[in-house]
């Protein structure tokens, strides 16, 4: 559903090298690394595109989960990534290190990762980042 409404690429992107170098089922990436992706994604529109017309989708996907009315659409991007990361907590998904990812994994995983299909084109400080979070 998110990836419809958002057009996350850069967690399938993670997810087929992290899958190539290590025994990581791809889902696990995808699960594990969605709230982060959402929030990457979040930031480095509000800060360089904010007229991203994924914002706009993200929102109205926070609004429904929220379930509130009348605010605005940094409001619900903001309770879309809030409810994304309290979703990896409840469902306690696992952390890429119980698969042996580590700090020194990355450069090599971030060397293959893709970027295409994701609603802003992420530095690779803003991916390295992302992945770190989950570590």
């Amino acid at each position: 559903m998110i990836l419809a409404n958002a057009g996350l690429g850069i967690v399938h992107g993670l997810a087929s090298p992290m899958g190539g170098f290590l025994p990581i089922p791809h889902g696990v990436v995808c699960g594990t690394l969605m709230a982060a992706a959402v929030r990457a994604n979040w930031q480095a529109m509000k800060a360089r595109e904010p007229g991203n017309e994924a914002i706009a989708k993200m929102a109205r996907l926070g609004q429904r989960l929220s379930k509130e009315s009348g605010k605005s659409d940094a409001y619900y991007c903001d309770a879309l990534v809030a409810i994304l990361e309290d979703w990896t907590e409840q469902l306690e998904l696992p952390r890429l290190n119980k698969y042996d990812i580590q700090t020194s994994d990355l450069n090599k995983i971030l060397d293959q990762t893709q970027n295409r299909n994701n609603p802003i084109e992420l530095t690779r400080n803003e991916i390295r980042a992302l992945v770190e979070a989950r570590l």
